[in-house]
């Protein structure tokens, strides 16, 4: 029997027409290859006033607020809860003036209700209100503080 004959190495050839060596086109980025995103509740042209009066009571840039309101809320709700103070102030202050209007005592289920068509994590909405003073809590009760 003969011995095998040694196998020569194959080389492959590169195929120009395989996926692996497609050219991928750069993604189109002019205005009409997206679709134009609505404004944001809280920063649309009618809300305006809102989001200025809303930033002067803060101290902020109110730019830097419609941007933050706009990044965060979405439908009337929160996308999720800003993990920096600055824009966690300006979010838990929108959240006050949306939810807790009247100058009156609430109950822990109140507040909840409030609170829970805007997010799911009610008890960190409650908790962020009372840490940074936009809320105070005595014997059950919450309360907006005279500022």
């Amino acid at each position: 029997m003969d011995p095998p004959a040694a196998a020569s190495p194959r080389r492959e050839t590169a195929d120009p027409s395989s996926a692996a060596n497609a050219r991928r086109e750069p993604p189109d980025r002019s205005a009409a290859a997206s679709p134009r995103r609505e404004p944001a509740d809280p920063s649309s042209a009618a809300d305006a006033p809102a989001v200025v009066a809303l930033a002067s009571a803060l101290g902020e840039d109110p730019l830097f607020a419609s941007r933050t309101l706009r990044a965060f809320v979405r439908d009337g709700g929160l996308a999720s809860i800003p993990a920096r103070e600055r824009k966690k102030r300006i979010v838990l202050r929108w959240l006050l003036d949306a939810c807790f209007v009247e100058d009156r005592a609430y109950t822990e289920p109140e507040v909840n209700a409030l609170l829970a068509p805007r997010h799911a994590d009610v008890a960190a909405l409650r908790r962020y209100l009372v840490d940074s003073g936009w809320l105070t809590r005595a014997g059950g009760e919450y309360r907006r503080p005279a500022r």
